[in-house]
């Protein structure tokens, strides 16, 4: 059963009414449009309470009909007169009268046993729509007493209020309080009761629901808020460790980078103030030849290639190392094909030195690098450290050092660093210091020697060969300096320089001399020249402003300058050749050159090095390699000149041999332009001047 009932009427009719105070009986319960309950009891004032979403559904259990009448007289809709009545007491009472005012119903429902609320309560709930309260009869035979409904209900509905409605004495308070367990949400209500004391329950009990539904809605919203806020939390954790791999680690490989190896070093370096006894090494390795894999397979097989590197690397510390409680291994990566090893707690040099040889071992079998079988090796710096150093970086730069010097050794070796590469390494950073200014304060000289038909005994040329006198006035010979102007590129400038400088002093011979016109001037150049794209046209600019011609110059390169990029160094040598330039090979014989590299290149003179020529009289070996490679040239149609003559016996000796020109000490040092020229005659008529070839090569 159900019925509606508006909170703003009272029961007129009530006795109890008329033993009310003026003040209590105008307790009003008002409903505005700007959506609040206003509970008045004086009315000069109010209270306002939010009333959205309020469950007004109030459940009626009692056994008596006619209580059921008497609840629906109170909450029930009030009769017409109602409004009438709401007039008159604004009139005697002086009320201010709204128009705003507006009814609050309750939904009232009503059951005559417990076991029948129990349903309607269920289907409340299964609606979406449970009551607010519900009143309940403490007798109701011949089924549930009051105190088994309220338990029955709870079950359902935890959060439903209750009024427990009694006319016995018998039913003692806290014996109901103490079988129910709660009371927070439990009152009680005596019969006879009056409708003001009912309607009063009514709201405020309903009220108090819809704000403990509230309360669950705003928990319900704090937890999402909360799950949100761990769920950033644990992002941002992830976005740290994430940042932090970042920082420390080798995107590429996964191996820790120069930033975490600074702080091992760091804290190592810490620790001697209280452990001045300790050791560590630092092993810097260098993959041999990676550059070539990049060029021949692509920078996605060098990653690939550098990342099985790694994992060889920690597979076999963790495999060998990884119990050692003296000793711990870092494994970084610096970049490109660089590594670094830092043993903390080595015990000894020889230690450090059997950790860099099986280093070398691992790195031994061949990589699989799509489908290819690729084989590398490491060069191997190492840089021990027993006492505090100031600073961290300068243990790198030792074995850094250290590496360059297994490197020049032949590779696939470890080097220790000594006091010895500490000055060798001072000796090469003050020579390049030097070279970065010799160009502008014209330090750079050029000194010949001449080169000579061996079976006439005629001088055809001259060999140019680069010196530097320095600031100082000391002269520095090209082997101290010509390797460290490879290395930092100052070697293009450079031999820019020589090239000019040697064709113009080659155009004023030509001059001076009649019938040369077949002579031609020969100017070694170095790698990095060949690779630089402006080459051809600065050379042919140079021959231009001399006043010669392609023909009259000859370009004179290394073995080992072109072994390790040769398809680009076949493309500039090509180009020169087709300009009208000729191609020497100086010092064959000491590179990895074969015989199918002969073919490839457009080489049209060898030139045996001066290694071969200084052993070839005691050394048959020696001799018998000359006379293969004469023979080979003269097959394959190209010219010989032997370098590094010193003696008779060597001169006849090639002579015998059908080698065509030579040069050596046998037949003049080199010397300034001025006293080169006034010597070339001497032991060698000058009537023989004009022969095939006058020969100036650069010794860079």
């Amino acid at each position: 059963m159900k019925a509606k009932r508006s909170c703003c009427g009272l029961s007129k009719n009530s006795n109890y009414q008329k033993s009310l105070s003026q003040e209590q009986r105008f307790v009003r319960i008002e409903k505005t449009r700007n959506s609040c309950i206003h509970v008045s009891s004086d009315p000069r004032g109010c209270q306002r309470y939010d009333n959205m979403n309020i469950p007004r559904k109030i459940l009626i259990v009692d056994d008596q009909e006619s209580i059921h009448d008497a609840f629906r007289n109170v909450l029930a809709a009030p009769n017409p007169s109602a409004a009438e009545l709401d007039a008159l007491e604004s009139l005697l009472f002086e009320t201010p009268k709204t128009d705003d005012v507006h009814t609050i119903e309750f939904e009232l429902e009503f059951a005559h046993q417990g076991q029948e609320g129990l349903q309607l309560v269920k289907q409340a709930c299964a609606n979406g729509t449970p009551f607010g309260l519900a009143f309940i009869d403490m007798r109701m035979p011949p089924g549930w007493d009051g105190v088994e409904t309220i338990q029955n209900l709870w079950q359902v509905d935890p959060e439903l209020q209750i009024v427990v409605c009694t006319a016995y004495s018998e039913h003692v308070w806290k014996d109901v309080c103490k079988k129910l367990g709660k009371i927070d949400q439990l009152l009680l209500l005596n019969k006879p009761f009056s409708s003001e004391y009912v309607l009063s329950l009514a709201c405020a009990l309903t009220e108090k629901r819809a704000f403990l539904e509230k309360i669950k809605v705003e928990l319900a919203k704090s937890r999402e808020t909360n799950k949100r806020l761990e769920q950033e939390i644990a992002c941002r954790k992830d976005a740290e460790r994430t940042l932090l791999e970042m920082a420390t680690k080798d995107t590429l490989t996964g191996l820790p980078n120069r930033a975490l190896l600074q702080r091992v070093l760091r804290e190592f370096n810490h620790r001697f103030d209280s452990i001045p006894d300790q050791t560590g090494a630092m092993l810097f390795l260098d993959i041999d030849n990676f550059k070539l894999v990049n060029d021949s397979l692509g920078h996605k097989a060098g990653d690939e290639l550098l990342t099985r590197i790694a994992r060889r690397l920690e597979d076999h510390f963790d495999t060998h190392f990884s119990d050692n409680q003296s000793m711990s291994v870092t494994a970084c990566r610096l970049g490109g094909d660089e590594f670094v090893v830092f043993l903390d707690g080595v015990a000894s040099l020889k230690h450090a030195t059997g950790i860099a040889k099986s280093i070398n071992e691992i790195l031994c079998p061949s990589f699989a690098i799509q489908e290819r079988q690729v084989s590398i090796s490491a060069s191997i710096g190492i840089a021990m450290i027993d006492a505090k150093v100031l600073d961290e970086d300068e243990i790198m730069r030792k074995a850094d050092t250290a590496m360059y010097r297994a490197k020049s050794g032949g590779k696939n070796r470890h080097a220790v660093f000594d006091d010895a590469m500490h000055k060798q390494a001072l000796d090469q950073l003050e020579i390049e210091l030097g070279l970065r200014t010799a160009l502008e304060r014209n330090e750079f000289e050029m000194h010949y020697q001449p080169i000579v038909a061996l079976e006439h005994q005629r001088t055809v040329g001259f060999e140019a060969l680069v010196r530097w006198r320095n600031s100082e006035g000391k002269l520095i010979p090209p082997d101290r300096f010509i390797s460290v102007a490879e290395e930092t590129g100052l070697i293009v400038p450079m031999g820019m320089w020589i090239a000019n400088r040697a064709c113009q002093d080659f155009a004023i011979w030509k001059k001076s001399f009649d019938d040369t016109d077949d002579c031609s001037i020969s100017i070694n150049v170095s790698k990095l020249q060949l690779l630089e794209s402006t080459f051809l046209q600065d050379l042919t600019r140079i021959c231009d402003d001399a006043g010669l011609e392609p023909r009259h110059v000859n370009i004179e390169i290394t073995e080992t300058a072109v072994t390790n990029s040769p398809d680009q160094i076949i493309c500039t040598l090509l180009e020169l050749r087709e300009k009208g330039f000729s191609i020497h090979m100086d010092d064959f014989g000491t590179g990895q050159s074969s015989l199918s590299f002969l073919h490839r290149f457009p080489i049209d003179v060898l030139k045996i090095d001066r290694s071969f020529v200084a052993a070839m009289v005691d050394n048959s070996e020696n001799a018998t390699i000359i006379e293969a490679i004469i023979t080979l040239a003269q097959n394959l149609g190209k010219e010989i000149t032997a370098e590094g003559i010193e003696t008779e016996s060597q001169m006849n000796r090639l002579i015998d041999m059908n080698c065509e020109y030579g040069q050596g000490y046998f037949f003049a040092k080199p010397g300034p332009a001025d006293i080169a020229l006034n010597k070339r005659g001497e032991g060698v008529p000058s009537k023989h001047l004009r022969g095939r070839t006058i020969a100036m090569q650069s010794d860079l």
